[in-house]
């Protein structure tokens, strides 16, 4: 790239020079704009290597020469650079048909194009207390060992942190897991209550009229035979009866598949050249293509429809009524006409002394649920009262006040009552 001196107007000075050569000798300021030759001109090695590194310049307070960013002091008036010392400006985006090839143009194309913000200088003298400057930069910050660490070794941090809790994790439930099973101790507990509820029912042999399809059998214990008292013919229900076929021609939609011209949309890359204003009077050159989209003349199918006929089989068929006997019959069956619950607590169990009357009653006794409850004698047992449903015959082994043996586990769950 190049740039013309503001003070004596020499031009096209090429980029790696910092004073105005074959000119006044003045130092390149930094308010100077690059331009581009026409037609574009690369770089020779050596000429590349005048440039420094690819870091922008920056420009001394004192005499605004500039200057190379490995330079720790001006060339010019050998002034050191201190963090506050203003950095050339750096852009990027430039397209090989928007290149400037002249002050005035570079200057109109710079007030359009966002320069990149520059990097904050740190002396390499002292990473941690610099020597010159007028700004502090790392000195009152405690670094992390994030903060030094390249980024391969913080994502090998980063994986081991992982891991490591899952595997803090796992160890935690198989933790959980085995003292909720396997870890337990055997205390003792006592019957507290031992609550229970009955009933008995006083049932009559009624009579009783009714009707249906059929005449209901005998059941042991609980009806007596229906006896038909009456009957009628009754139409219960309708019968299909297959006459034939024959067919019919409908109306339909029909569908074609036609192939109809179109346009359609592909992408393709366009290759592009875009260039780089270092800031230090170089420039860079890289690929900045994309992809566009472009139309062309194609088919597609499509399917459309129409109108059409179609002959479909049509079944005959006629129903005629289905005719069956409706009875009317008396029936004796036993209903329950009294229920007498009884409750209590502990193993003196009775039911209510209610008899049945005459011999068209009878008592009948319905098994009834027996529970016990358990709860610890000590005060900062972990163990809370639980109840357990048994059989009558096995509540009877139980009386209140009786100890008992359970497994339990380390957060205080019964798992077994010996």
């Amino acid at each position: 790239m190049f740039w013309d001196c503001p003070y004596c107007r020499n031009k096209k000075i090429p980029g790696y020079f910092r004073e105005c050569k074959k000119g006044c000798g003045a130092p390149r300021p930094r308010t100077v704009s690059f331009y581009h030759s026409n037609p574009i001109t690369y770089a020779t090695e050596a000429q590349t290597k005048l440039f420094g590194k690819a870091d922008p310049n920056w420009y001394c307070e004192g005499c605004e020469a500039g200057n190379l960013d490995k330079d720790s002091k001006c060339w010019k008036c050998g002034a050191p650079r201190t963090t506050k010392s203003v950095v050339g400006v750096k852009r990027t985006g430039y397209r090989a048909k928007d290149l400037a090839h002249s002050t005035e143009e570079a200057e109109k194309q710079d007030s359009l194009m966002p320069a990149e913000p520059p990097k904050k200088w740190i002396p390499e003298d002292d990473l941690y207390n610099p020597q010159t400057g007028d700004e502090p930069v790392l000195k009152s910050k405690s670094l992390s060992i994030m903060d030094v660490l390249d980024e391969g070794n913080r994502s090998v941090i980063k994986t081991g942190a992982l891991v490591v809790a899952t595997l803090t994790a796992i160890i935690i439930g198989s933790l959980l897991i085995y003292n909720y099973f396997f870890k337990t101790h055997i205390e003792t507990v006592i019957v507290t209550a031992m609550p229970w509820t009955q009933s008995v029912h006083i049932e009559e042999y009624q009579l009783f009229h009714e009707q249906g399809w059929s005449i209901p059998g005998e059941q042991p214990g609980t009806n007596s035979a229906g006896r038909q008292t009456n009957v009628d013919i009754r139409k219960s229900g309708d019968l299909k009866v297959h006459d034939g076929w024959t067919t019919e021609t409908v109306s339909d939609t029909c569908y074609e598949s036609v192939t109809v011209p179109d346009t359609c949309t592909g992408s393709r890359y366009v290759s592009d050249t875009c260039y780089s204003n270092n800031g230090d009077g170089s420039s860079d050159s890289y690929e900045c293509g994309s992809s566009e989209s472009y139309t062309y003349s194609c088919t597609t199918t499509e399917s459309r429809s129409y109108a059409c006929t179609k002959v479909i089989d049509v079944e005959l068929y006629h129903y005629e009524d289905i005719m069956s006997p409706w009875y009317w019959y008396d029936i004796d069956r036993w209903t329950t006409i009294g229920t007498y619950p009884t409750s209590g607590n502990g193993t003196e169990i009775y039911y209510d002394s209610i008899q049945p009357s005459g011999d068209k009653q009878r008592r009948v006794e319905d098994g009834g649920t027996y529970s016990v409850t358990f709860g610890s004698e000590k005060a900062d047992s972990k163990i809370t009262p639980f109840t357990n449903v048994y059989d009558l015959a096995t509540f009877l082994t139980f009386y209140i006040g009786q100890p008992h043996e359970v497994d339990v586990n380390y957060f205080g769950g019964v798992l077994d009552l010996r």
